[in-house]
Parts: C-alpha cells; sequence; structure tokens
C-alpha cells in the first residue's frame, strides 16, 4: 500500500504523556449507488460507515471484505479498493482507562457486485437494530448530529463532510 494521506488528527488530550498505547488499526469501506453511500444504520437512527478494526495479520483488503460483508451482506469486489486517506484518532480507552487509544482508520473508496447475502453482525450492533442503508452525504451528516460526542460517529461524520467539501 502506498503512504496514506492523514485528513484529520483528533486528539482529545484527555490522558497522561507515558500511558500504555493500544494502537488499532481499522478500514472504511465508501460505497456509492446513485449518489448514495452505504451506511449502517442504528434504531436511534445513528449511522455508522461500513468498517471495523483489522484482525492479527489482515491486509486492507482482506480486513475491508470481511466488514462489508459483516455488516451490510455485501461482497467487495476485489482490486476494486482506492485509498483515501487516514484520520488518526488519540483519546483515553474508553475501556481501558489506564491507556491511550491511538486508532488509524483508513477509508477506501471501493465498488461491490450487485448480488448480496446475508449481513452477519455482532450481538451489539443487531441488539441496537442496525442494518443497511443507501444514504446522501447530506442525510447522513443530518441524522448523526444528535450522535456527534460519540467518537465513532464524529470521526465517520468528518469524513462525510470532507468529501462533500471535496477535500480528499
Amino acid at each position: 500500500m502506498t503512504e496514506s494521506k492523514i485528513l484529520l488528527v483528533l486528539d482529545k488530550k484527555d490522558y497522561k504523556d507515558g500511558m500504555p498505547v493500544f494502537e488499532r488499526k481499522c478500514v472504511r469501506a465508501i460505497i456509492k449507488k446513485n449518489g448514495k453511500i452505504a451506511v449502517q444504520r442504528g434504531r436511534a437512527g445513528d449511522c455508522k460507515i461500513l468498517g471495523g478494526g483489522m484482525n492479527g495479520e489482515e491486509d486492507f483488503e482482506t480486513a475491508l471484505s470481511r466488514e462489508v460483508l459483516e455488516e451490510g451482506g455485501l461482497i467487495l469486489c476485489p482490486g476494486s479498493m482506492q485509498l483515501l486517506g487516514e484520520i488518526e484518532e488519540k483519546r483515553r480507552d474508553l475501556f481501558e482507562t489506564d491507556k491511550i487509544y491511538h486508532c488509524h482508520t483508513y477509508f477506501f473508496a471501493c465498488t461491490v457486485e450487485e448480488r448480496t447475502t446475508e449481513p452477519h453482525m455482532t450481538e451489539s450492533e443487531k441488539a441496537k437494530g442496525y442494518h443497511l442503508e443507501w444514504m446522501t452525504p447530506e442525510e447522513i451528516v443530518k441524522a448523526n448530529e444528535p450522535f456527534s460526542k460519540e467518537p465513532w460517529i464524529y470521526r465517520d461524520t468528518a469524513f462525510v463532510k470532507m468529501m462533500m467539501e471535496g477535500n480528499l
């Protein structure tokens, strides 16, 4: 993979220097169809761009293919991924508060096959009523306004806004 362009650094600075760091890499799929983007929409109305954390030694394509299939039942076209950029997050870990959470989220434009399959969501995603939905960038930004305090919602919405403004 070529070097990614860092689009934004979200650093809450709510941690102390010298704390142990939990570093994570994530992938997100920008899948467009008829001017709309595939998202995971929750029962509460929040929208997440399809994607998630990379497991072990997965490469970007393997991780993104798995996440798109699990969350949306969509099948990634091999070789269709184009790196758009990276958003870096740094904050106190929400689960292990004695650690720094340092996440590199890579956004890719990609295409999917016409055929679909059944999603394989996590129990947490099922409990929150997540389902595949196609929304315009403007709809995503508006839907996410009430949820902007959630770091993952803020990150995804910031990316969609950059895309709308042509800043990629």
